[in-house]
């Protein structure tokens, strides 16, 4: 599970969301999907929305490729062990950030790959 609101909108009009996961163990490159709670009937949840992106849209059936490290100042940073064991990136579809550097999602979200079931 990810700690409560994971995800950071990287800038203004920008589609790419960091996100916090310590330890996360994920590799770089591969595709993952995001989901909100688990609910009472057995599925999940989308995660909040935030800063004009869509919990639906993070959410995406189909996954998303991830990049170990952050996304600063316009480029990939996996310079450290920490960024690269806490941290992971990824561009979500359609929806782009307000503000950004907005933290979001909620509580109870996760990651793993596309075939996981509740």
């Amino acid at each position: 599970m990810l700690p409560e609101n994971p995800f950071t909108t990287y800038q203004a009009g920008s589609s790419i969301i960091n996100v916090y996961a310590p330890g996360h163990g994920l590799t770089d490159s591969s595709v993952y999907v995001f989901r909100g709670p688990s609910t009472t009937s057995g599925n999940y949840a989308n995660p909040n929305d935030f800063d004009g992106i869509t919990g639906a849209n993070i959410a995406n059936a189909s996954g998303y490729t991830i990049r170990t490290g952050q996304y600063i100042s316009g480029a990939r940073d996996a310079s450290t062990d920490y960024l690269t064991t806490n941290f992971f990136y990824f561009t979500v579809d359609t929806d782009t950030a307000t503000s950004g550097n907005i933290k979001g999602g909620g509580y109870g979200c996760s990651v793993g790959p596309v075939t996981i079931q509740a």
